[in-house]
C-alpha cells in the first residue's frame, strides 16, 4: 500500500452507493512505491477497507475498485477506480494475490568462468516469459537473456561475461498481456575468494556441496545441528579457478534445520540446510 492514503467519512454514508474516486500522487511518491514493492505503477489499483486504510494488513480483507484507470498531470500521477459499497479508507496498492507467479527461489551462483542464475516457481498463471536483467552497480539494469514460461517450475540461465567483483541480477516477469513486474535483486561476488552452493535443499538423502574458489587455498566445510553440534566435516584443496562438488550422505541425520559452514582461512560463509 502506498504511504499516502485517504479516508472519506460522509455525513450520510450509503453502504450501497456507487461512485468513482481519483487519488493524486506525485511522481516521487509513486517512484518510492515502485521501489519498495518491486512493481511498476501500471500494476497498481485502488484498495478500499471498511475502516481506516492505515490499519490495513497484508492479506487482510479489502475491496478492489473496478475499472481502474490511470493518467498523468504534468510529471505526476493519478489513479481512479469505481466502487459500489460506500465510502471508507482508500489507497493505491496491489490486487489480492498480485503476483501470478510464486517464486520459491532465485539464486546467482559463481562458477569458474561464468555466473549461473537459477529460479524455481511454485505456480505460474498467465506468464509469458522471464527476462534476466543484470547490473554492475545495483541501480542500472540491462537484459542478458530470457526464458519462456514452461510451467515446469525450474529455470536456468548463464551470464557468460561477469565482471570481477559484485554482479547484480533480477527477473523481469512478463505476463501474457505484456504487463510486467520485477523480482527482488540478488548478487554474487565473482572472481574473488570462495563461493558455495548446496543442493537439493531441502533434502532427505544426499546433499551436494558445490564450492568455487578463485585462489589457491584449502576450504574446510562442516554441517552443524540446531544444537550447535558438528555432525559432518571435511576439506578440499583448491588451485586457482576451480569448482568442486562434494556429496554428503545425510540420510542418517535427524530431521531439522542445519547450518552448512565453509571456511577458507579468510572468510566464513553459512547456508541454512533443511533435512526432511
Amino acid at each position: 500500500m502506498a504511504s499516502k492514503t485517504i479516508r472519506v467519512i460522509p455525513s450520510n454514508n450509503n453502504p450501497t452507493g456507487s461512485y468513482n474516486i481519483r487519488i493524486y500522487y506525485t511522481n516521487a511518491e509513486v517512484t518510492g512505491w515502485e521501489a519498495s514493492t518491486s512493481q511498476v505503477r501500471t500494476n497498481a489499483i485502488i484498495n478500499k477497507t471498511s475502516g481506516a486504510i492505515s490499519a490495513a494488513t497484508l492479506g487482510g480483507a479489502s475491496t478492489t475498485g473496478s475499472p481502474t484507470t490511470q493518467g498523468t498531470y504534468g510529471t505526476d500521477f493519478w489513479i481512479e477506480s469505481g466502487f459500489s459499497n460506500g465510502f471508507s479508507g482508500l489507497g493505491m496498492g496491489l490486487p489480492p494475490n498480485p503476483l501470478p507467479v510464486k517464486l520459491i527461489s532465485l539464486q546467482a551462483i559463481s562458477e569458474t568462468n561464468r555466473v549461473r542464475i537459477t529460479w524455481k516457481t511454485a505456480s505460474e498463471i498467465n506468464i509469458d516469459n522471464f527476462v534476466v536483467e543484470k547490473s554492475l552497480d545495483g541501480k542500472e539494469f540491462f537484459a542478458i537473456g530470457d526464458a519462456d514460461a514452461t510451467n515446469n517450475g525450474s529455470y536456468i540461465l548463464y551470464d557468460n561475461q561477469p565482471k570481477m567483483g559484485e554482479n547484480y541480477y533480477r527477473l523481469r516477469i512478463i505476463e501474457n498481456d505484456n504487463k510486467s513486474y520485477y523480482s527482488n535483486i540478488i548478487s554474487t561476488n565473482w572472481g574473488v575468494g570462495t563461493t558455495i552452493n548446496a543442493y537439493p535443499n531441502p533434502t532427505s538423502d544426499k546433499l551436494n556441496i558445490e564450492i568455487t574458489s578463485f585462489e589457491d587455498t584449502q576450504v574446510q566445510y562442516r554441517l552443524i545441528s540446531s544444537l550447535g553440534q558438528e555432525v559432518l566435516q571435511g576439506s578440499q584443496e583448491f588451485s586457482n579457478r576451480r569448482t568442486k562438488t562434494q556429496e554428503l550422505d545425510v540420510k542418517g541425520l535427524a530431521k531439522g534445520v542445519y547450518i552448512l559452514e565453509i571456511n577458507n582461512g579468510k572468510t566464513r560463509q553459512q547456508i541454512k540446510i533443511v533435512i526432511q
